[in-house]
């Protein structure tokens, strides 16, 4: 089984003592989106960040650092157009 540390998803239902399509109708998405994301073959989406981020106690850093590098670049890019 995996650790906390490698899928905190799983970890999370687990200790819920859910099954997968119970969770997945509580987050509003279906069993087999939760399913990948639990095998890791699925990056979380951004629609299911802020439940997940909630429901596990990870940051949305922690689980999708993709998005804060975006966010950081963006950030760059908006700065660089107001210094103009």
């Amino acid at each position: 089984m995996q650790d906390e540390q490698q899928n905190p998803v799983k970890s999370y239902r687990l200790k819920a003592g859910l099954k997968v399509r119970e969770l997945a109708a509580q987050w509003g998405t279906s069993f087999a989106t939760l399913s990948r994301i639990e095998n890791g073959t699925q990056r979380i989406p951004e629609k299911l960040l802020s439940k997940i981020t909630e429901a596990t106690g990870k940051t949305a850093a922690e689980l999708r650092p993709d998005l804060v590098e975006r966010s950081e670049q963006l950030s760059e890019i908006l700065a660089g157009e107001a210094a103009q």
